[in-house]
C-alpha cells in the first residue's frame, strides 16, 4: 500500500509502482480501441477536459517518464518547473488539433518503450533507493 505524508512525500509502497504502471499500460490501449467518436468528445471527470484531453495528458506524462528513464532529463528540465495549474493546459494546446487516431498511435509505442526502459533502468529499480514525491504545496 502506498502511504504519503504531504509534508514529507510518499514513503512505503513505491516498490509496487512499476508493476501497477505496467498493468495499467497494458489495459489502456484496449480501452482506447473501444471508444467511439462520441466517447472521445464526452466530458471527463476532469470537468474542463474531454476524454480525448485526458488521454493526451496521460500520453504526455508517459513521454516525460520515458525521457527521464532514457536520458535522465525531460522537457520539465528544459521548460522549468511543473505548474499543475498551467503546464498540462499548455501541453494540451500543443496537440489540440490531433485526432483521436493520431493520439492513440503514440501510446502503444511509448508504453512498450517505457516497459523495456524501466525494466533495465537503475533509476527505477535501485534497491533501497528512497524517492521523495511531494505535493505542489510542499
Amino acid at each position: 500500500m502506498l502511504s504519503a505524508d504531504v509534508g514529507a512525500g510518499f514513503g512505503a509502497g513505491l516498490g509496487d509502482l512499476p508493476l501497477a504502471l505496467r498493468s495499467l499500460r497494458r489495459r489502456q490501449p484496449e480501452l482506447y480501441r473501444r471508444l467511439d467518436a462520441d466517447d472521445w468528445e464526452r466530458k471527463s471527470r476532469c470537468h474542463l477536459w474531454t476524454v480525448h484531453d485526458v488521454v493526451r495528458h496521460v500520453r504526455d506524462g508517459c513521454r516525460i517518464h520515458v525521457d527521464g528513464l532514457r536520458h535522465g532529463r525531460t522537457r520539465l528540465d528544459r521548460e522549468g518547473p511543473f505548474d499543475p495549474r498551467e503546464t498540462p493546459l499548455r501541453w494540451l494546446e500543443e496537440t489540440a488539433l490531433q485526432t483521436p487516431t493520431e493520439t492513440v498511435a503514440e501510446p502503444a509505442h511509448l508504453y512498450a518503450e517505457e516497459a523495456a526502459t524501466a525494466s533495465s533502468s537503475r533509476r527505477w529499480r535501485r534497491p533501497g533507493a528512497t524517492t521523495r514525491w511531494t505535493s505542489p504545496s510542499g
